[in-house]
């Protein structure tokens, strides 16, 4: 097994903690595989190919739209892709990141523009919109609970495994930098969440 996929729990199976190329620094993050399905895509597409060679992933659950953590959806296409309805758009759609970024005739679009090209990151399709307090079987014994939680962006989502009780918080909890101007991002939703 590969070094950056950790098993979470001793008493179930098919839990595992997916480390992020670099140790999760941006452009990268982390994700959580439970059973067949994958939250978040942004470990890296190196990363992100080793784990399909030793898991089938039939689902994805995204935490948000930020780059960093939809970057390997393309890697994904035969998946069925979950998010909340609040994101969707730019997910569907990546040019509308640079307007909700609000960089448009900035320096920064450029730059941003620049990192989409080499996230190679493109528009997919999402089957199922999530909200809170869903839950979803995977496989005969595992649950998987959203727990919605905007303010990072509008629709943000963390998710709660029941059976182990481990959760997943995505962006929820970032210590130093808990806030981005997109302009879909709220601070008075995120101090809620």
């Amino acid at each position: 097994m590969e070094d950056f996929i950790k098993p979470l729990s001793s008493e179930l199976e098919n839990i595992y903690f997916i480390e992020g190329f670099q140790r999760a620094r941006y452009p990268y993050s982390n994700s959580m595989l439970i059973g067949d399905s994958l939250i978040d895509t942004g470990i890296s597409h190196r990363r992100l190919k080793k784990l399909k060679t030793h898991f089938p992933i039939k689902k994805v659950f995204l935490t948000h739209w930020h780059e960093d953590h939809i970057s390997g959806n393309y890697l994904l296409k035969g998946a069925e892709f979950h998010c909340h309805s609040k994101d969707k758009i730019p997910i569907e759609n990546v040019d509308k990141m640079i307007p909700l970024y609000n960089v448009k005739n900035t320096p920064i679009e450029d730059e941003l523009n620049s990192l989409i090209k080499l996230l190679r990151m493109q528009n997919i399709k999402v089957d199922t919109l999530i909200d809170d307090n869903n839950i979803f079987n995977i496989g005969d014994q595992l649950k998987l609970k959203v727990i919605f939680t905007p303010g990072h962006t509008a629709g943000h989502c963390a998710y709660y495994e029941l059976n182990s009780k481990i959760a997943f918080l995505g962006d929820i909890d970032l210590t130093k930098y808990p806030y981005y101007g997109n302009l879909d991002a709220s601070l008075i939703d995120f101090e809620e969440s």
